[in-house]
């Protein structure tokens, strides 16, 4: 599915879940993240982001914002935060990622919201505007210095 049908895809589905009885849409949402899971490889960091290393990108680990279907911006905002700070820990502690270079995610979210990104401290590149996907980076030293400490407000 290419990335322009995977976000009408999302529209779709956020559409239903918004006639659904909230707890059914928080359980398809989830079915959802986990089949993302499994057909990706993706290490959740938590219910909103997920992480993967994939060959083709030595030294990149890959964020993952998983769909938002049922929480509110503040609500997926916090846990996209918390899921940041999280893989930060897991930069630190896990010597299977200390080779790691850089921090980067390649979708529509990216192309849709380079705003939030760059304010998170992402650098927007890649754009591919037929495809509507963006490439957001960061170096993983700088990644650490934002998520790695930050203290929750």
């Amino acid at each position: 599915m290419g990335k322009e049908s995977s976000r009408r895809m999302h529209d779709i589905k956020k559409r239903v879940a918004e006639v659904l009885p909230k707890q059914l849409a928080e359980k398809w949402e989830g079915r959802i993240r986990r089949n993302t899971l499994e057909k990706e490889g993706f290490t959740p960091l938590n219910e909103m982001v997920s992480f993967g290393l994939e060959p083709e990108f030595p030294g990149e680990v890959g964020i993952h914002i998983h769909e938002n279907l049922t929480k509110t911006p503040i609500e997926a905002n916090r846990l996209m935060l918390s899921g940041l700070k999280l893989l930060a820990e897991r930069l630190k502690a896990d010597e299977t990622l200390a080779h790691t270079e850089k921090i980067s995610g390649y979708s529509w979210i990216v192309y849709n919201s380079p705003d939030i990104l760059q304010r998170l401290g992402f650098t927007v590149s890649k754009q591919d505007h037929k495809k509507k996907i963006a490439l957001a980076t960061m170096d993983k030293e700088d990644f650490l210095h934002r998520f790695g400490s930050r203290v929750d407000k």
